[in-house]
C-alpha cells in the first residue's frame, strides 16, 4: 500500500530550460528543395512523400544550407525531416 499526499507549497522538479530558438526553413522552386538552418547546422536530411515513402536521404550534411535536386516526382506535398547538429529534429511540409 502507498499514500499519495498533496503538498501545496512545494513545486515539482521541472525547471524551465532556456531554449535558443532554432530557425529552419524549407522551400521548393523549379524542382529544387532549398533548406536553411541557423544557428545550428544540418546534420541529416530525409524527404518523404505523403504516404511515408523515402524519396531522399543524406545522412551527413554538415552545413547550414543544403539543396536537393535529385528528386524525380510530380507535383505533390513532401515532408522534409532534418536533424540539426544539436540533435533537434525539425519537420516541414513543402509543395513540390
Amino acid at each position: 500500500r502507498f499514500v499519495i499526499r498533496y503538498i501545496a507549497d512545494k513545486k515539482l522538479g521541472i525547471h524551465d530550460a532556456e531554449k535558443i530558438p532554432q530557425h529552419f526553413s524549407a522551400a521548393s522552386r523549379n524542382q529544387i528543395i532549398s533548406l536553411k538552418s541557423s544557428p545550428s547546422a544540418l546534420k541529416k536530411v530525409s524527404v518523404f512523400d505523403i504516404t511515408g515513402k523515402l524519396l531522399y536521404n543524406c545522412p551527413q550534411v554538415g552545413t547550414s544550407e543544403h539543396e536537393i535536386t535529385s528528386i524525380q516526382a510530380g507535383p505533390q506535398i513532401l515532408l522534409v525531416k532534418a536533424t540539426l547538429e544539436n540533435e533537434e529534429v525539425q519537420t516541414r511540409k513543402v509543395l513540390f
